[in-house]
């Protein structure tokens, strides 16, 4: 991946971050369909959110050097749904 070459990560680090980013998304997926349907109200449908964020940028941070993981977070601000997860208070900035 670009991220990959620009900051040096093994192709095999790449892989594992992509299958976690991945399985990160489609959590996210599941969790605002249960949101629409009704199952989750707000509270409890950000706090989910926040808790499989955290989890994700702990599981990336321990592959990671600290350089890389601070150009991980950057790129991860930009990343799709980020900002909406930012207005709806998941995400801090």
């Amino acid at each position: 991946t670009q991220f990959g070459k620009d900051n040096g990560v093994d192709q095999t680090t790449t892989d594992k971050m992509e299958s976690v980013l991945t399985d990160e998304q489609q959590k996210l997926r599941n969790l605002w369909r249960a949101f629409r349907k009704g199952e989750k109200d707000i509270p409890t449908a950000l706090a989910e959110a926040r808790s499989l964020l955290d989890k994700t940028d702990d599981n990336i941070r321990d592959m990671l050097s600290e350089d890389q993981y601070k150009e991980f977070q950057k790129m991860r601000e930009n990343m799709p749904g980020m900002r909406w997860l930012r207005r709806m208070g998941a995400r801090k900035k």
